[in-house]
């Protein structure tokens, strides 16, 4: 396992307003997932137009970007291909990774009752993995300018089937990037740990890299010695 804690292999969200300055935060990261969804929606390519020209200015020339939505595969591609027109705007170099989630995001397996959450948190299922590999192909033929690479926003937040499907597209020797343990409840938000759900499909190694992993413990390093992690919040823009 190589460890940075700088801003090799890290990613950025490319928005271009910090959380604090949306005043979206909270004491944990489960209450600051609950606020994001709160916000209200920006020019998704101004957006990141925006927060590219402040990393150019800022001395940072190239990026990696982790790239998702809750929404259809039609809001997807969407929202992917205004995010790609935002970063060729810019001039930026970009490594653009397609990432999902299809389960538990916001609220673990384990909590059976009623909960009287705000609709803006009930995302559902929107996306089939059948539907994810798609839009992949789809989106990596129409932007033969950039190397798409792919992952679970989180290994915890993808069902099996959605796991099975992102080994088989990163099989072709693509990046695999994803969030990996940012707090001590995700290591048990399933019952299955999320770098055990990862090795378990095939998606560590030496192109894939972990963002935050700062709960990682001795353990999740054995014998993953040739996958990139970077456990510094400091390394990720939201």
């Amino acid at each position: 396992m190589i460890q940075s804690a700088g801003f090799v292999d890290s990613h950025s969200h490319l928005r271009s307003t910090s959380l604090a300055e949306h005043n979206v935060g909270g004491r944990s990261l489960e209450e600051a997932i609950l606020r994001m969804n709160a916000m209200t929606p920006v020019d998704v390519e101004d957006d990141v137009f925006v927060a590219c020209c402040n990393l150019i200015s800022s001395g940072v020339t190239a990026v990696q970007y982790i790239f998702h939505t809750f929404g259809t595969p039609k809001e997807y591609m969407e929202t992917l291909e205004k995010s790609l027109t935002g970063i060729r705007r810019s001039g930026i170099r970009a490594q653009v990774v397609m990432a999902i989630t299809d389960q538990f995001e916001f609220v673990p397996p384990r909590v059976t009752h009623e909960l009287n959450l705000p609709a803006f948190v009930n995302s559902g299922r929107r996306m089939s993995p059948v539907e994810f590999r798609e839009i992949y192909e789809i989106a990596q033929k129409q932007n033969p300018d950039f190397s798409l690479g792919v992952g679970p926003v989180a290994p915890q937040w993808c069902s099996d089937e959605m796991l099975e499907t992102i080994s088989d597209i990163a099989h072709r020797e693509i990046r695999i990037h994803t969030h990996c343990l940012e707090s001590e409840p995700q290591r048990n938000w399933i019952t299955q740990s999320p770098v055990e759900r990862l090795d378990k499909f095939d998606l560590l190694g030496p192109r894939t890299s972990l963002a935050h992993g700062v709960w990682l413990n001795d353990s999740d390093l054995k014998d993953r010695k040739s996958t990139r992690l970077n456990s510094s919040h400091v390394s990720e823009s939201r």
